[in-house]
């Protein structure tokens, strides 16, 4: 990252003259680079972790904001609105927190959640609006229709939602949400805080052959309440099997990441809550990793990760898990009964 992070202060502003972004010496305005768009840069940038974010005629880039070089576009498609109607550039503001990008797109009309490090989809939702989109405590608010929406700024679920479409966009404190609408000035206690800390923990897992491997566990669910990781492989799946025991009524999220190396070549993942799929989950993958996120309220959740070709069904997935829940159980009760014998023996 070193080589992304401006040595001195800049400015980074968009132009309808030449269609770029430009970067200028803060102390002197003197251009430092610019980016040529194929139209108007309306967009105001954010600047984070090295990397300037901004939208512009198809597309949404990410720079390197040192040198202007880019590293990554996600491109869009414009969708006709009720009326029939479609615009043809992009031009909203976007969002920064937790490596993701949060923005509205306006040729697709609905809101993107992308990977700040590669610009992969994690999420959209559709028929909203929000520029730039407001996020407090995990929640992004957006108009929907003519709904006020709280969605779930980890999965893009819907939390709730009224009919007080606002004008304004919302201003927050720690307790209270602001905004306005026609001529009155409304104040909510705000309804729902989300944990959006997001710590880095290495899982160690057990493979048949007896080798430690790590995968890497980002968000809110840490090594501290997960136990018991193995991860076994066939002819058709290789699953990854632990245990999470989180705090009861609260809220947990995971993104982890899993070396393709540990993986039957080919296939897609699904995830399982105690041999039930889960309702809120997701993947992407590059060239070396799989990433797989999920959400659940905090229990104790037996968690299987099946890996297997697009084709298979649910059945191959529900055996495999059942296999291996049904051999974790005979392990921990040949354990216990050697321990006991022992002790038997001892006494």
């Amino acid at each position: 990252m070193g080589d992304r992070l401006p040595k001195l202060p800049i400015v980074y502003i968009g132009s309808q003259n030449d269609y770029s972004l430009n970067a200028l010496d803060a102390s002197n305005g003197k251009r430092l680079w610019n980016f040529t768009t194929e139209f108007w840069v309306m967009s105001t940038p954010v600047v984070a972790g090295g990397l300037v974010y901004f939208s512009a005629d198809k597309n949404i880039y990410a720079l390197n904001a040192a040198t202007g070089d880019k590293l990554w576009n996600y491109s869009t498609t414009v969708v006709l609105s009720n009326y029939g109607v479609g615009v043809d550039y992009e031009y909203a503001s976007p969002t920064f927190a937790n490596g993701i990008v949060y923005i509205y797109s306006n040729r697709e009309q609905g809101l993107f959640a992308l990977k700040a490090s590669n610009g992969a989809k994690l999420w959209n939702y559709p028929r909203t609006y929000s520029n730039p989109p407001i996020m407090a405590n995990g929640v992004i608010y957006v108009k929907h229709s003519s709904d006020f929406c709280a969605l779930n700024a980890y999965n893009g679920k819907k939390i709730w939602s009224c009919n007080l479409a606002h004008d304004s966009s919302p201003a927050f404190t720690a307790d209270d949400m602001y905004f306005g609408k026609d001529n009155d000035f409304y104040a909510f206690e705000t309804p729902i805080s989300l944990s959006t800390s997001s710590s880095e923990t290495t899982l160690p897992a057990l493979t048949e052959d007896g080798q430690m491997v790590n995968l890497t566990m980002s968000w809110n669910i840490t090594t501290s309440e997960v136990s018991h990781a193995f991860i076994t492989t066939d002819e058709l799946t290789s699953t990854i099997y632990f245990t999470v025991t989180g705090k009861r009524d609260t809220a947990g999220f995971s993104n982890m990441t899993i070396p393709k190396g540990l993986i039957l070549n080919g296939t897609i993942p699904k995830l399982y809550l105690d041999d039930q799929v889960a309702k809120n989950q997701g993947y992407t993958q590059d060239e070396d990793n799989y990433y797989v996120w999920y959400a659940t309220d905090f229990s104790m959740y037996q968690i299987s990760i099946v890996f297997c070709a697009g084709s298979q069904g649910l059945e191959v997935s529900s055996i495999i898990i059942w296999l291996g829940v049904a051999s974790a159980t005979f392990i921990i009760a040949v354990t216990i009964f050697i321990a006991f014998y022992r002790k038997r023996l001892k006494a």
